[in-house]
């Protein structure tokens, strides 16, 4: 290649961005094309990719609190109790011998 048709590396933060799904679709052909010619750039993609699940397996390791941890969780919805479908439907029943008595 001529220095002057040279095609210009994909920056780091758009190799990130690329990574993680952000990309306009456009946007994302045009460094995915880039990509499948630059050995340079694909390096440097999977160095981000190998950096970026280590931090993610580091971060669920430490258990450190992800956004919205410290909002309150709502309260499980209650449930009757076990015993409680028999009963209601024994009064069903019960009710029925009365009313026809």
């Amino acid at each position: 290649m001529t220095p002057s048709t040279r095609e210009e590396h994909v920056s780091r933060d758009d190799l990130l961005r690329w990574l993680d799904g952000e990309c306009a679709p456009g946007e994302r052909a045009r460094i995915g094309g880039h990509l499948e010619r630059c050995a340079a750039c694909m390096t440097t993609l999977e160095t981000l990719r190998t950096r970026s699940e280590r931090l993610d397996g580091l971060l669920r390791e430490l258990d450190v609190e992800r956004p919205g941890d410290h909002l309150p969780r709502r309260p499980p919805a209650r449930r009757a109790p076990r015993w409680s479908a028999p009963v209601r439907r024994a009064a069903v029943v019960a009710g029925l011998l009365v009313g026809a008595a």
